[in-house]
């Protein structure tokens, strides 16, 4: 008997992690039994579902993708035949598991439950997976330089920002042009160079590349470079510009709120940035049981109005620093903490 996923099964769930564990274990038995084509459609579920109040973490989003990448590879060498399938399903396939890797192995570092073995498996599976479809690494190489930023680990970034540079583009699924340039802007603003940074904002500024993710993604890197470089009225300007866009699609880019408050606050906008954090209150918390990395930009946020978050910042803060090995997100809580504490 042929099963099926229901979807309002798992959307009547009460919260996402009831959702989520309910799927895994849907996955896992449909492994189990040895049932491909419905762990293909249950993994797919997980990866491609345009549910906006509906949210996997990281780690089932890479466990997914790991299993789903082989699948089709193993189907487009004949290894196993699944009959659901046409030529074009696989190539279809093929290419959607390459797209969704360049979100996911950054995205994986927000997730404080990975472990370093995890994430490292993450990235050999990606470069694995690009070299057999025939695919050029660059972009394996964009996006283990971005999840490095999120790691806190500059050595490898610098590294990894000249591998990158130097592999030719994959013609067959080339990079989003204004992904690339978001990626430079990340580099030079994490590694302090806030004018380079700037600079590389130039394009998304002026608008000449945009995407589904930018200039959203680019705002907090530019705006904060602009404060850092004391050009204060001009990182008034684009905040205000930032927030708009922002609360224009806020189901899409509820997580850039806590960065949008952090600025308001930093610029003595405090009134504002305390109304935004109360608007938003209940949907961050509901996306930060999810997201823990977006719950601790929230306490970041919310330590300015409510001392006693400051505690949990620095417990979550210590967690990632322990997985990456670092004192990154313990020295940033510090930061923001004395930038933004009102006296």
């Amino acid at each position: 008997m042929k099963q099926t996923l229901s979807i309002q099964s798992i959307l009547d769930l009460e919260n996402n992690q009831e959702r989520e564990s309910a799927i895994i274990k849907l996955l896992n038995q449909a492994l189990q039994d040895e049932n491909y084509s419905f762990a293909r459609e249950i993994a797919e579920f997980i990866l491609y579902h345009n549910i906006v109040e509906l949210h996997f973490s990281y780690r089932l989003q890479l466990h997914s993708l790991s299993w789903l990448s082989k699948y089709y590879y193993s189907v487009r060498i004949g290894e196993y035949q699944d009959n659901t399938l046409t030529k074009e399903d696989i190539t279809h396939g093929t290419l959607a598991c390459a797209l969704k890797f360049r979100d996911v192995i950054p995205g994986i570092a927000f997730d404080v439950e990975a472990s370093p073995e995890e994430i490292e498996k993450g990235n050999d599976q990606m470069f694995t997976f690009y070299t057999l479809s025939g695919l050029s690494t660059d972009s394996v190489y964009r996006s283990v330089m971005l999840q490095c930023i999120l790691m806190g680990d500059e050595d490898s970034t610098r590294e990894i920002l000249d591998i990158w540079q130097s592999k030719p583009a994959c013609e067959q699924l080339p990079d989003c042009q204004a992904c690339v340039q978001h990626s430079l802007v990340e580099y030079h603003h994490f590694l302090g160079d806030f004018e380079q940074a700037l600079k590389a904002a130039i394009p998304i500024l002026e608008g000449k590349v945009s995407c589904k993710h930018v200039p959203q993604a680019s705002y907090y890197p530019i705006i904060d470079s602009l404060i850092r470089l004391g050009q204060h009225e001009q990182a008034n300007m684009l905040l205000d510009e930032a927030i708009t866009q922002v609360e224009d699609e806020e189901n899409t880019y509820l997580f850039h709120i806590p960065y949008m408050a952090q600025l308001l606050t930093r610029l003595n906008h405090t009134k504002e940035a305390s109304e935004l954090l109360q608007h938003y209150n209940n949907d961050l918390v509901h996306l930060g049981s999810t997201y823990p990395f977006v719950y601790l930009q929230y306490l970041i946020a919310l330590t300015p109005y409510h001392p006693e978050a400051l505690s949990d910042a620095k417990r979550l803060a210590k967690l990632f620093d322990e997985r990456n090995e670092n004192n990154y997100y313990q020295a940033y809580v510090e930061f923001m903490y004395a930038k933004t504490t009102i006296h």
